[in-house]
């Protein structure tokens, strides 16, 4: 949303985006000062999660223990690649960073005059979330903290949808150790390619889904409806994924249509974040021809 505003007053620069990144972060720090004062023990929580104590008829290499620790190493390995080896993949080469640099050159978005069509008819989420490091640090080596980050997410989604969906806890923390190891997510984990970064919206999408059929909440619907655009707006061929959480909203249209009207005043934000900016825009220089 903020390429595309940025995009609009020609301020698609790196003063454009450090005052943009300000006023989010100012946003957040407001929006989350009551709890600021429990950080701590927040932090004290999580790590307790992450590794938690040894109890006394348990040896230190239980699975409650070595799991967490396995995904540490792997996410460590990770890390350590990304850090050491440039950024490779076919496909960011190609379109995705040569487009962002087009835009940075021209403060914002415009229709790019070349024979490869993936330099304009691709969709831009990933591009958007390329550009502030492109921008303000020019270079590539960071891009695939992206990847990294959202690899990070997936063992806390995967084990808030195992528990909405009504599964166990010990299910639920055994498989949101291992799922994300599976080969696909480890090799992506550093790079700069835009399929694996996919998974953290859908299961953000489905988590918010399934809390709004049960507590009917509009926080919940709201960052379900996001989640959904951003997942559309990194990938159009994500958009068959949509399906999944609009039929879990689809089912829970008792609780929905009182809050269609928070859905309408949403739009204004749900639109950017999806792919229909870049049709609307492909649709009008295929046909004007600029």
């Amino acid at each position: 949303m903020g390429g595309w505003i940025l995009s609009l007053l020609h301020l698609l620069n790196p003063v454009g985006y450090l005052c943009l990144h300000g006023a989010f972060f100012a946003g957040v720090v407001w929006w989350c000062r009551h709890d600021l004062s429990h950080l701590r023990s927040k932090l004290r929580k999580l790590l307790k999660r992450l590794l938690p104590p040894k109890l006394s008829q348990e040896g230190f290499f239980s699975f409650r223990r070595v799991m967490p620790f396995s995904f540490l190493i792997l996410a460590s390995l990770s890390l350590l690649a990304g850090l050491l080896y440039a950024p490779n993949n076919y496909d960011a080469l190609t379109y995705r960073i040569p487009r962002v640099m087009h835009w940075l050159q021209n403060e914002g978005w415009h229709w790019i005059h070349t024979n490869c069509p993936r330099m304009n008819n691709r969709a831009t989420g990933f591009e958007w979330l390329m550009a502030p490091q492109l921008s303000i640090l020019g270079t590539d080596r960071f891009l695939f903290l992206l990847n990294f980050i959202s690899f990070l997410l997936l063992p806390g989604l995967l084990f808030s949808l195992i528990r909405a969906s009504g599964g166990s806890g010990r299910g639920a923390w055994f498989w949101m150790w291992l799922w994300p190891t599976g080969l696909g997510y480890l090799l992506q984990a550093a790079s700069i390619a835009n399929d694996a970064f996919a998974t953290s919206y859908v299961l953000a999408a489905v988590i918010c889904a399934l809390r709004f059929g049960r507590k009917g909440d509009s926080k919940s619907l709201f960052f379900c409806l996001l989640a959904t655009a951003l997942l559309s707006g990194l990938k159009t061929s994500n958009v068959i994924l949509a399906l999944v959480p609009l039929a879990l909203l689809a089912v829970a249209w008792k609780k929905l249509w009182p809050k269609m009207g928070m859905v309408v005043v949403s739009v204004w934000v749900l639109i950017p974040a999806s792919f229909l900016p870049t049709a609307f825009l492909n649709r009008k220089s295929i046909v004007t021809g600029k």
